[in-house]
């Protein structure tokens, strides 16, 4: 995500993995995040499902043109997605077929997986099921910035007249004081 905001303050676009790709919500704000220039979508998931989603909330995003689509089930970079993953877990006790699986059903796991690579400068994901589904594969993946002790999430709220941001609402049940100024102050 530091990336991310280097290339906001720069005036650049970020490269912002989706990893809930078809759920009406996210499918929206990718289409305010083209309209208005604030991120290039990067999509995981199967095209024909998203575009499919796209005509019936009549959005006008082009696949290919607009935002890119990273397909787990046909993507070229598919072998090295899953490979890192199995290098970085295999000491776990993970095969690689299972590696494999996981690359192609976890889309939070490809979307953490194009961040480690370099392929995405960030990703948002979350949406969609309980918050440790999500940060399991971003730990396995990614892990922690050095010298950080906690993981925390952040919510954004759009409200007619102000924009409240919230940090670690429901991942750590009971922070300390030290753990509470390290998410604040990153």
């Amino acid at each position: 995500l530091a990336t991310a905001k280097e290339l906001a303050r720069e005036g650049g676009t970020a490269r912002i993995g989706l990893t809930e790709r078809e759920e009406e919500r996210v499918l929206r704000a990718v289409q305010v995040s083209v309209d208005e220039k604030l991120a290039h979508p990067i999509m995981v998931g199967r095209p024909a499902v998203v575009l499919s989603r796209i005509k019936k909330f009549g959005l006008r995003r082009r696949l290919g043109v607009d935002v890119e689509v990273t397909n787990p089930e046909s993507d070229d970079r598919f072998h090295l997605y899953w490979t890192t993953y199995w290098e970085k877990m295999c000491r776990r006790g993970m095969s690689d077929e299972m590696a494999r699986v996981e690359m192609r059903r976890r889309h939070t796991l490809v979307g953490s997986t194009m961040v480690h690579l370099g392929d995405a400068d960030g990703m948002i994901c979350g949406a969609i099921g309980p918050y440790h589904n999500h940060l399991r594969y971003i730990d396995g993946m990614s892990g922690r910035k050095p010298g950080s002790s906690v993981y925390a999430a952040m919510n954004i709220l759009l409200l007619g007249e102000r924009t409240v941001a919230l940090t670690d609402t429901h991942v750590n049940d009971d922070p300390n004081a030290q753990e509470i100024a390290e998410y604040t102050i990153e």
